[in-house]
């Protein structure tokens, strides 16, 4: 389903007030992140996001930012996003099958489940059909 100016409204409202959550947080003492900032301060948003969502975990490409001694005092954890979908697929298997369907069929022209899972998996998501240990595969 393609986003409507008012999903992209909402997404920015949503953005602002993250910002604005986070930035009060810092200045009244909430959040105090001075030993876990990330080791680019540009990516001091990222765990400050998470807090302010009152996430469990950050799920970022760049591990290498957000050490575990960087996210325990802020209560979350920096997981790539292969292993966050695994987890989604392991909570919900036939959930995710079906955004990744609907996500394929709303491309112009349509894709198959295979095309597309060839084109966005990383390579825990492909060939075999079980996870059995971590960095194993997809079962859809």
């Amino acid at each position: 389903m393609p986003l409507t100016r008012d999903d992209e409204a909402a997404a920015l409202q949503s953005a602002d007030a993250v910002d604005h959550r986070s930035a009060g947080a810092h200045e009244s003492g909430e959040i105090e992140l001075e030993p876990a900032v990330p080791k680019d301060p540009k990516d001091r948003h990222v765990p400050d996001a998470g807090v302010v969502a009152d996430s469990e975990v950050i799920v970022t490409f760049n591990l290498d930012d957000f050490p575990p001694e960087a996210c325990e005092p802020l209560g979350v954890a920096a997981i790539q996003p292969d292993e966050f979908l695994l987890d989604l697929n392991d909570l919900d298997r036939e959930a995710v099958r079906a955004a990744l369907e609907q996500q394929a069929a709303d491309l112009h022209p349509p894709w198959t489940l295979d095309k597309l899972l060839a084109a966005l998996a990383p390579p825990a998501f492909r060939a075999s059909r079980t996870r059995s240990a971590p960095g194993a595969s997809l079962r859809l």
